[in-house]
């Protein structure tokens, strides 16, 4: 095999080349010493990437060594060509240390999972290293080691080189500068422990590049210089790693914890976190957001904040609470706002982090209606109390016959305490009971027990057959049982009626509970839309209130409709069809006929 000039050796000293093969030989023994040392006493894919990181440059050092001495490398032979295949097996040992290497980084500063770098992705990455080294394998097709000369620019093969060296540096320096800079940024680590690891990554291509511009007297290759510095470079990289390892725990104490942990906390986290621009553009949202709102991040991206959210950011921070459409129907977030600056104290942006207050809402709510309806009831009734027993005390009224008003008054306070404890029971904290009901059998049972307890009033409903929704049957079932029940309860029509009419309307569930009774007073609409009572204005009863909660949990709205005559008009609207798995399996409308009794 031919080789050009270029590659040919002057009269030098062979003693200086066996002693740059000892110092590979010493470096081969302590990488190697410290691989097997370290899969002996560590466990788990840290210290196989360690071991691996360590045992390529050593296992390549010994290479190194049998091939010099087994092809009789001799810097002072003109023309010797395995001088030159040598020179290329030690360009192919650095470039093979990169892999383990770069290996090694994603583990240490957790990068690989955060970046999503998987085998696969980590194959195609070193694809071209591989091509690479098999060009540069190929003596016949190597024109030189004279970088500066103009045939590196005038061939294919000497643009490959170019293209090569460079991807070869870039690729292994990433993997140097994520470990610097990611060791640097967490006190709980110490400084000389990322500069140990740092240099173990730089140290040898250092000495590659920098024995390459020295050339000695009878060693025009470049044989001893390359083989010493890089024998050298992997002797100082067996010592930072024997150090780091044995005085700095290197593979228990890493910054990949913080990494990992940076990237969870946006992950894992239940809050809805948006990150924009200054100008309150979305650049970035978790999953817990994409999630609640159905959508994937890329239809996120790029889009006003306020057209999202339906508030821009500023006011996000000012109100009380956010109402989002989500996955799960209308809940309520409680917004907050943090800046983003530069190092000098520029806004550049703003992180929005939306918490889930809807159910704590419903209870303060509850707690705060059952308290005031509660007292307010108890007063009146005890007052009736009071009152009459004056009377008699006074013998302004005879005891006989008050009996029966006294022991209505107390039915009163008893059935009041009993709806108030079946409210707890049925809108208690937990998780939705999402079941699929058939709405067909769900309303008719309501009106058949209605019908028992009020036979005077005409119930009706009008159902989709094999209309289905999946949500809470407790829930749903309640406020359906709470409407209907109060529009038969207070109807006082001369031909009283209740109609249940079920529909789907677009993406939304319509249930509508109409009467001909006297209808809701304004002040009881009032404070179901307010969300609160007031002493000034508040309700008398718990029914309303108890289907506003049930609505609410289930993520829809309820509503008050002008009838546009006598009576009331009462709707629930629930979450879309496709959400929620709406599903009309038949058409047709049925109206209940009330028992002949």
């Amino acid at each position: 095999m031919a080789v050009r000039s270029e590659w040919a050796v002057v009269p030098g000293h062979p003693s200086s080349f066996a002693l740059v093969l000892g110092v590979l030989g010493v470096a081969g023994v302590a990488l190697v010493g410290l691989a097997a040392y370290t899969l002996r006493e560590a466990d788990g894919t840290g210290a196989r990437s360690f071991a691996a990181f360590v045992g390529t440059p050593g296992t390549g050092a010994f290479a190194l060594v049998v091939c010099g001495f087994a092809w009789g490398v001799r810097p002072a032979a003109e023309g010797n060509e395995a001088s030159g295949l040598w020179l290329l097996a030690l360009l192919v040992v650095l470039i093979a240390t990169t892999v383990p290497w770069v290996g090694f980084a994603l583990w240490y500063t957790g990068q690989g999972k955060r970046l999503g770098v998987n085998r696969k992705l980590f194959a195609v990455a070193f694809l071209p290293m591989v091509v690479f080294v098999g060009v540069i394998s190929v003596p016949s097709v190597v024109p030189g080691m004279g970088f500066g000369e103009w045939w590196v620019f005038q061939s294919f093969v000497g643009l490959m080189w170019v293209f090569g060296l460079v991807y070869w540096n870039v690729i292994h320096f990433a993997g140097v500068i994520a470990v610097l800079r990611t060791a640097l940024v967490y006190d709980h680590l110490r400084t000389v422990q990322g500069s140990l690891v740092t240099a173990a990554g730089v140290v040898p291509v250092v000495s590659y590049w920098a024995g390459l511009g020295i050339r000695l007297p009878g060693d025009r290759a470049g044989i001893t210089v390359l083989g010493g510095t890089l024998g050298v470079g992997f002797l100082v990289t067996a010592a930072c790693l024997w150090t780091a390892l044995a005085r700095y725990d290197v593979l228990d104490r890493t910054p990949a914890p913080g990494n990992l942990g940076r990237a969870a906390l946006l992950e894992e986290i239940d809050d809805l976190v948006f990150v924009t621009d200054d100008g309150g553009t979305i650049v970035e949202a978790n999953r817990p957001a994409t999630e609640e709102l159905g959508v994937e991040k890329s239809d996120l991206v790029g889009r006003p904040f306020s057209e999202v959210v339906g508030v821009g950011v500023g006011e996000a921070a000012a109100v009380d609470c956010v109402r989002l459409n989500t996955v799960d129907g209308n809940r309520e977030f409680d917004a907050g706002v943090s800046t983003l600056t530069d190092q000098r104290g520029t806004p550049m942006g703003n992180v929005v982090t939306m918490h889930d207050v809807t159910d704590r809402t419903i209870r303060e709510q509850r707690i705060e209606v059952l308290n005031r309806v509660l007292r307010h009831n108890l007063r009146n009734k005890m007052s009736i109390v009071k009152g009459t027993a004056d009377y008699v005390d006074r013998g302004e009224l005879p005891p006989e016959g008050l009996a029966d008003g006294l022991g209505t008054v107390a039915d009163e306070m008893v059935q009041l305490g009993e709806k108030a404890r079946e409210i707890e029971r049925v809108i208690q904290e937990r998780e939705h009971m999402a079941t699929e009901v058939d709405l067909d059998y769900t309303v008719e049972v309501i009106a058949d027990d209605v019908r028992d307890r009020y036979p005077g009033v005409n119930v009706s409903s009008s159902v989709p057959e094999g209309l289905t929704v999946r949500t809470d049957r407790t829930l749903l079932s309640y406020a359906l049982e709470n409407l209907v029940e109060n529009a038969a309860e207070h109807n006082d029509a001369d031909d009283p009626w209740v109609e249940v009419d079920v529909e789907t309307v677009g993406d939304r569930l319509r249930i509508t509970v109409a009467d001909n009774g006297p209808g809701i007073p304004d002040h009881e609409r009032a404070v179901i839309a307010e969300g609160e009572e007031t002493p000034l204005e508040h309700g008398s009863g718990l029914g309303l209130w108890a289907t506003n909660w049930c609505v609410a949990r289930l993520g829809g709205e309820l509503s008050f409709e002008d009838p546009g005559r006598r009576g009331s008009r009462v709707r629930i609207e629930l979450q879309s069809a496709a959400t929620m798995d709406v599903a009309v399996e038949g058409a047709g409308d049925r109206a209940a006929v009330p028992d002949d009794d």
